[in-house]
């Protein structure tokens, strides 16, 4: 009986011990809804959602692209040319496609242009076309097949901010970029199709080729 007390505050301190650490466990179960603290980054993805949130806290600056001024052709529902130019996409969101089928999204975005120019395809020859920076710089041939909502950067229903992965031919690595959507007529009830429909690119950044 004499030992009892001692054996009471240890018990309560451990279990104090655990629920402060479930808590914590649970404040980072779900990093795709809320801001990341760069000491609790576990996971590739938690890094490149901080990665993001770096940036537009610290290098945003408004953008504006126009749409695509060339023709574009719907080859399947994941195959989209943009005159002699293509990008395939696959990804589950349906409501993503719009933004290629409505030449939001187009190969000169990804050649750091906004203007809504028609690229001509590369003329493919020599040992060039082995390199990897000459690879890096093609936009004949793009894959998107990641993309994701990131929520807890939106500032306001009228601003949707994402990420995506990006393949281009010859390269083996994806490289991440983020960009922002903003539909000045979007409410909190505005579904994600409509939204993508009436909205304009104002925000594109290359972040990092993914190892």
């Amino acid at each position: 009986m004499n030992y009892m007390p001692f054996m009471n505050r240890d018990f309560f301190f451990t279990i104090s011990i655990l629920l402060i650490s479930s808590n914590l466990l649970l404040g980072q179960s779900d990093t795709t809804k809320k801001r990341i603290n760069p000491l609790y980054i576990t996971t590739q993805g938690e890094q490149e959602r901080y990665w993001a949130q770096e940036i537009f806290d610290k290098k945003y600056t408004a953008q504006y692209f126009e749409l695509y001024k060339g023709k574009i052709n719907t080859l399947t529902e994941t195959t989209f040319d943009y005159d002699q130019s293509f990008i395939s996409v696959n990804f589950p969101e349906k409501e993503y496609k719009i933004l290629f089928e409505k030449g939001i999204f187009y190969p000169a975005v990804f050649a750091g242009y906004s203007d809504g120019r028609i690229l001509e395809p590369p003329q493919l020859s020599g040992s060039i076309n082995k390199s990897p920076v000459y690879n890096f710089s093609r936009t004949d041939s793009l894959f998107v097949g990641i993309m994701e909502d990131l929520e807890f950067l939106n500032p306001s229903p009228k601003v949707k901010r994402f990420k995506l992965y990006l393949n281009r031919h010859g390269l083996i690595n994806p490289s991440m970029y983020i960009f922002e959507l903003t539909n000045e007529k979007a409410t909190e009830k505005t579904s994600l199709l409509s939204f993508i429909t009436d909205a304009k690119l104002t925000f594109f950044k290359f972040v990092s080729i993914l190892i």
